[in-house]
């Protein structure tokens, strides 16, 4: 029972992720700022993630897993590490280092 609450909530994600990219695509200028462009490449990542496992889960044990699957697993998963390090570097750069400016601001 459990399993399958979590193959409904992985196939959720993968759903929802992937309506948002659509949605957000039609309705606003996305690629008009880096915040934009983060918001949307990041999601999509995950919908690619999401997508990924939701298929894997549905096929596991029916064949071995060959070369190519295992070079998409690592370009995937290394593209959501980068992403992520692009959302630190846009949070310190949007907020904390200018909170840090004005804090020196004030001694």
């Amino acid at each position: 029972m459990i399993q399958l609450i979590g193959t409904i909530g992985l196939v959720a994600a993968a759903v929802t992720s992937t309506t948002f990219c659509l949605l957000y695509h039609l309705s606003a200028r996305w690629w008009r700022s880096e915040e934009g462009w983060h918001l949307m490449s990041f999601t999509a990542a995950l919908a690619v993630v999401f997508d990924w496992v939701t298929v894997r889960s549905f096929l596991a044990g029916a064949r071995p897993v060959s070369l190519g699957v295992e070079i998409a697993r690592a370009v995937i998963y290394c593209t959501i590490a980068a992403l992520l390090m692009w959302r630190c570097w846009l949070l310190y750069r949007r907020q904390i280092r200018p909170g840090l400016k004005r804090e020196r601001g004030r001694q």
